[in-house]
């Protein structure tokens, strides 16, 4: 099993060869070949990067290629509709962050896209920095605000209220310089976001300070 997300009390998660939906309630589960769930693209090999939930019974589910929109119950995923941009982007998508009823999904181009839940076409974001792609991290701030975290920690930030994507420069060691990303978790009563990274540990940013530490206690793990 390569990925798992919970949508209410459905289990959405994958493996090499198909999505699975399992009801942890009535203990019934039922599988999707990647082909069938996606409507599978002739020139790429789909498989599943992300499960963004809107509620409890509705998700985003976001493929190498694809963003769908789906409703989850009892076991079941039915798709409403799949998302294709405007834009030429792709054609690898990464990962996803909610934004009120939108999804926000990382690619790897120079735009970020926005899709709102049911619609079959997307807006695409500038992001105007060379090392975003669809492995960059989505973090929702407190403020609303989308933290984009890249290799070697450089940072953007995304604003719903303007549908742009700015700076957001942070002081930091010179050994993340060349650090992967790997996983993401905000505190938000506390302001700080916690950057899981791939051989260099993990590491603190403090957002009002713009200041990237070490946890030391972890420095030399993978994180994942």
């Amino acid at each position: 099993v390569s990925h798992t997300s919970a949508v209410g009390h459905n289990i959405i998660g994958s493996t090499e060869d198909e999505v699975f939906c399992f009801d942890a309630t009535r203990n019934r589960m039922t599988k999707y070949l990647y082909k069938d769930i996606f409507s599978d693209s002739p020139f790429f090999r789909q498989s599943l990067s992300d499960v963004v939930p809107l509620d409890s019974n509705r998700a985003w589910l976001v493929s190498n290629v694809r963003v769908l929109s789906c409703d989850v119950a009892e076991g079941q995923i039915r798709v409403r509709s799949r998302v294709y941009s405007p834009q030429n982007i792709g054609p690898v998508l990464g990962y996803g962050c909610r934004v009120d009823g939108d999804v926000l999904v990382t690619s790897d181009s120079p735009y970020l896209l926005r899709c709102r839940f049911g619609a079959d076409t997307c807006d695409s974001i500038k992001v105007g920095n060379g090392v975003f792609s669809h492995k960059s991290r989505l973090a929702r701030l407190s403020d609303g605000r989308v933290l984009i975290i890249m290799k070697g920690l450089d940072m953007a930030i995304y604003d719903p209220s303007t549908n742009k994507v700015g700076p957001f420069s942070v002081s930091k060691d010179r050994s993340f310089n060349n650090a992967d990303i790997e996983a993401v978790c905000v505190d938000c009563r506390g302001g700080r976001v916690w950057i899981g990274t791939r051989h260099n540990g993990m590491a603190r940013l403090d957002i009002g300070k713009k200041r990237v530490e070490r946890v030391d206690d972890v420095r030399l793990n993978n994180i994942t």
